[in-house]
């Protein structure tokens, strides 16, 4: 790939894709340089709902992508925006078909050995974490309420599962009247709009916005962990490498906030989580 204009684009696609955004440029730019073009007429097929024999992930250069489940109409993909990460990284099947509409021009990348190293095992596990959650149909009557995991200033969160895909989630609910009284309408729609607008390893993911007659609801991603300030008043005096741990893995989370012209006015160490499963020494 040698046009700048071209690499420009490509790299935006991969800063905005779930699957990519999380690698630095310089790897990014190892994977552009195997990017290549490739063009479909008006109704030719791109990908196939359930196969994954070609490894690919796109970014559309030109026209409009639509996608298919079940021969329903999914979603389009216009000028800069990218599909197919999942199959590329993970190597599963092609959750929907794809299918140009007009003349089409796209961005793709096809898997290579050589990529191995890039995806270590904690990535991919991430990874299919994060793609797991994802559920653009959820609905609250698919959702099984499990027990309350805290109580905030402004509504419950309850530990709720999937009645479909057994997933679970972290489901914040607030009252609608208290919304109405407190006036914290613009407040509410402000913290659901801004986490959207955030994909990090280090933030945690909204899934979907829902409600009913009584409630607003934020179905998030559940971190099954304890805050930080439970962890360490369990752990005592850190070692330098903890400390390092922790700021860094802060600042990642600051500096992709910051990016987006966003200041975050509460980081204090209850509102941070610890993964369980992650070993210090």
């Amino acid at each position: 790939m040698e046009n700048i204009a071209d690499k420009s684009v490509i790299l935006e696609g991969f800063q905005k894709s779930l699957g990519f955004n999380i690698f630095s440029e310089k790897i990014l730019s190892e994977l552009i340089e195997c990017v290549e073009v490739e063009k479909y007429d008006n109704g030719k097929k791109i990908a196939k709902q359930g196969d994954n024999s070609k490894r690919a992930f796109y970014i559309v250069k030109k026209g409009k992508v639509d996608t298919f489940v079940d021969n329903k109409l999914l979603k389009s993909y216009n000028i800069s925006e990218s599909f197919g990460d999942a199959t590329f990284i993970n190597n599963t099947p092609y959750p929907s078909s794809a299918q140009a509409n007009g003349a089409v021009e796209l961005y793709c990348l096809t898997w290579k050995d050589k990529f191995s190293s890039l995806f270590s095992p904690y990535f991919l596990e991430y990874f299919k974490r994060k793609i797991g959650i994802i559920d653009d149909k959820l609905e609250l009557k698919d959702l099984e309420f499990i027990c309350t995991l805290g109580k905030g200033t402004y509504g419950l969160v309850h530990l709720s599962r999937s009645k479909k895909t057994k997933c679970l989630y972290a489901v914040k609910s607030i009252s609608k009247l208290q919304i109405f009284y407190d006036q914290i309408a613009k407040a509410v729609d402000f913290e659901r709009d801004t986490l959207k607008n955030l994909d990090s390893p280090f933030i945690m993911k909204i899934v979907k916005g829902l409600k009913n007659n009584k409630f607003i609801f934020f179905v998030m991603e559940y971190i099954r962990g304890k805050d930080l300030f439970e962890v360490v008043r369990e752990i005592g005096l850190l070692n330098q490498f903890q400390i390092q741990f922790y700021i860094g893995s802060i600042l990642l989370a600051v500096e992709l906030i910051h990016s987006k012209k966003i200041i975050h006015r509460d980081l204090k160490p209850e509102n941070i989580m610890v993964v369980e499963n992650v070993k210090l020494s």
